[in-house]
């Protein structure tokens, strides 16, 4: 049987998706910005997401390569979706100390 993943329309926007959560997620982890915690994932959203929209726009400049609003969109999603994880599990993980859950420990 051969899986041809083709077929799937717009696979390559998912595509894009993973792969720019995955250069967002290796930026938070090697970053060294010591701004505050909403300051430094602007800085890192913003670069992923002018990455890729470089990226776009390099692509008409090698056939048969061209630039797509769609990859774009898909590539800023992306950069956001793994920031929006984090914040919220930074937000789970802090409701949860404040209610003295955290690390498996039971409220009085």
């Amino acid at each position: 049987m051969d899986l041809n993943i083709a077929f799937i329309d717009n696979f390559d926007k998912l595509v894009h998706l993973v792969m720019y959560a995955a250069l967002t997620y290796s930026i938070i982890k090697e970053s060294k910005i010591k701004d505050k915690f909403l300051t430094k994932y602007f800085y890192i959203f913003s670069i992923s997401t002018i990455f890729g929209g470089a990226m776009e726009i390099l692509q008409n400049y090698f056939p048969p390569r061209t630039a797509s609003w769609g990859d774009f969109i898909a590539d800023a999603i992306g950069s956001a979706l793994p920031l929006v994880i984090i914040t919220f599990l930074r937000i789970y993980d802090y409701g949860h100390k404040q209610n003295g859950k955290a690390d498996g420990a039971e409220p009085n």
